[in-house]
């Protein structure tokens, strides 16, 4: 009986030992699991707290996106409205300028019609056309030697051809010769008067000092006087009447008006004959004879024709002084003269240069520079230094005819 309950004790205590491992083993179950629970719950509150922050983020992102939303379309908005004043600035600036134009163009007009009137009411209108340099050069084939057909002290003649139209272009000697008081005297001259037998001008180059007259085929009366190159003599009866056409130009010329004109140059080289023998005078007011030492020639001249002896003034006393007098003032015209004439012609003159051509050559686009200013000028351009245009090549021909005409004025120098 003893032994039975010793036996249960035992086996109670057993249990007993065996229920506290359970329970500290539940308890350490129980310590983790709290202890996860917490640490679970620690994660969710920073999980929960990440969520809120990254909430506040994406709300405030919202709000910038819908900010930035907003400033693009008022800055759009702003940007129209721009776009619109601008339009209507360039709108008003544009039709602005359409009336400043179709103003000044009417100003314009009208001046022009003023000047036609008031060049109208003083007799002064122009009456000659007005020719480019370049359409002067390309008549003349580039100045040509064998288009001369006459030389003097102003200047040099070129046979040309203008649109089917034979002309005599002369070309003074300066390259100053427009700004001359003999050029602008010849042109103001043969701009204004007509007469049947005083040479027509065509046109001029005002800034060249070029004078496009109409073409006479026979020449001067002087060649034809002469009989150059083989021509026949000019029978007596057109003698005659070349005398009365030339006497009566000079009688109109004598009368204009307001202000008789008087020719100071008249002789057979500046009279010219046209296919038909009709002479007409050139050169009208162009001469240079001073008009008060003139006059004292010629009553000197008269005054020593008389037939009685004692009307005729004394040789030594009366004549010679006179006449070294004047011999004084020619000569220091000549001299004016040789200095003015030294200077070379225009179709002397490189356009690059500004100097005489030492090696002339034509170019693809017609004009004539100096070989090694045009070289130079095709090494930075393919254009030419005149039109601006391109060339369709860069050879060039040597004008020949222009390096005799050029080494021959140097030799006169």
């Amino acid at each position: 009986m003893l032994s039975n309950s010793r036996s249960f004790d035992n086996t109670v205590s057993l249990e007993l030992e065996k229920l506290r491992l359970e329970l500290r083993h539940i308890r350490g179950m129980y310590a983790i699991a709290k202890s996860e629970t917490l640490d679970a719950s620690r994660k969710l509150n920073n999980v929960q707290k990440l969520q809120l922050e990254e909430s506040i983020k994406l709300k405030a992102i919202k709000a910038k996106e819908q900010e930035a939303k907003s400033l693009a379309e008022q800055e759009k908005k702003q940007h129209k409205a721009s776009k619109r004043l601008a339009d209507y600035a360039k709108e008003c600036i544009r039709r602005k300028a359409f009336i400043r134009k179709d103003e000044e163009e009417k100003a314009l007009q009208d001046s022009r019609e003023k000047q036609k009137l008031q060049n109208a009411i003083n007799g002064s209108s122009l009456r000659y056309q007005e020719f480019t340099w370049e359409e002067i050069v390309s008549a003349c084939s580039s100045f040509s030697e064998d288009l001369i057909i006459g030389t003097g002290g102003n200047g040099t003649v070129y046979k040309s051809s203008f649109h089917h139209t034979v002309a005599a272009v002369k070309v003074l000697q300066s390259q100053e010769a427009h700004g001359t008081k003999q050029f602008k005297q010849e042109l103001d001259v043969s701009s204004r008067i007509r007469h049947p037998h005083l040479l027509i001008l065509i046109g001029a180059c005002v800034e060249h000092g070029c004078l496009v007259y109409e073409y006479m085929e026979n020449g001067s009366l002087d060649d034809r006087l002469f009989c150059k190159n083989g021509t026949p003599p000019i029978p007596w009866f057109d003698r005659f009447r070349i005398a009365c056409e030339v006497a009566s130009a000079l009688v109109f010329l004598h009368n204009a008006k307001p202000k008789s004109i008087v020719h100071r140059d008249l002789k057979p080289a500046n009279i010219l004959l046209d296919q038909n023998f009709v002479s007409k005078i050139g050169d009208a007011d162009a001469g240079e004879w001073p008009v008060n030492e003139t006059k004292e020639l010629a009553i000197l001249g008269l005054s020593c024709a008389e037939l009685r002896r004692k009307d005729r003034p004394d040789l030594k006393n009366q004549v010679l002084p006179v006449l070294e007098r004047l011999k004084g003032v020619a000569d220091e015209a000549q001299r004016s003269t040789y200095v003015t004439q030294s200077a070379p012609p225009n179709h002397f003159i490189c356009p690059l240069l500004k100097d005489v051509m030492v090696d002339p050559c034509v170019a693809d686009d017609g004009y004539t520079y100096d070989r090694r200013a045009i070289e130079q000028w095709f090494e930075e351009s393919h254009c030419s230094p005149m039109t601006n245009l391109p060339l369709t090549s860069k050879s060039l021909t040597p004008n020949y005819s222009l390096l005799s005409a050029i080494l021959e004025w140097k030799s006169t120098k």
